[in-house]
């Protein structure tokens, strides 16, 4: 299936590029140019990069990243819906060797933010263990300490109760 890309042009149409990885003759040097290979294995792009450290190519007046570039040359074609997960958490590395196709939920749950982070716990903050009989399963796609959240209910409920009765005695 061809896919409409900006400006009307299909993405075979684009010269220099075909779909994202069959470079021709003048990108190619122009792309291994701006290589450096480090100690970890790593190729790291020394060229243009954007606020999240991935690197920034244009070829042929279209600007891609590099690091899916790299992968559709030398590897595969990245299907519609995934993404490229930098196992060697370097986003400015272009070695195909530390790239894999994955989803996006799981190129997240892979990282080290917010997300990943909760998704990797297995006791809430009071240490009850997130179990089936014991997690709320949020519609927004977190979760909750059931134990927790019943003692919350308890401790709201006495203090409720408290205070009507408070109310109660001062009024009458």
């Amino acid at each position: 299936m061809t896919r409409q890309r900006k400006g009307g042009r299909f993405a075979n149409e684009i010269r220099g590029v075909s779909r994202l990885g069959e470079m021709d003759s003048w990108t190619l040097p122009l792309f291994l140019s701006h290589i450096r290979v480090v100690e970890s294995g790593c190729w790291e792009w020394t060229a243009g990069r954007n606020a999240k450290n991935y690197g920034k190519f244009t070829t042929h007046g279209r600007e891609v990243q590099p690091h899916r570039l790299a992968y559709e040359h030398w590897v595969a074609v990245i299907p519609d819906g995934l993404v490229l997960d930098h196992l060697c958490r370097n986003p400015p590395c272009v070695n195909p060797d530390h790239l894999e196709i994955v989803t996006h939920r799981i190129n997240i749950l892979r990282g080290i933010g917010p997300c990943a982070n909760n998704a990797r716990k297995t006791h809430c903050a009071k240490g009850h263990e997130y179990d089936e009989s014991n997690t709320i399963h949020r519609r927004t796609g977190g979760r909750a300490c059931k134990a927790c959240k019943q003692e919350s209910n308890i401790s709201y409920q006495v203090s409720r109760r408290a205070r009507i009765k408070r109310e109660g005695q001062t009024s009458g």
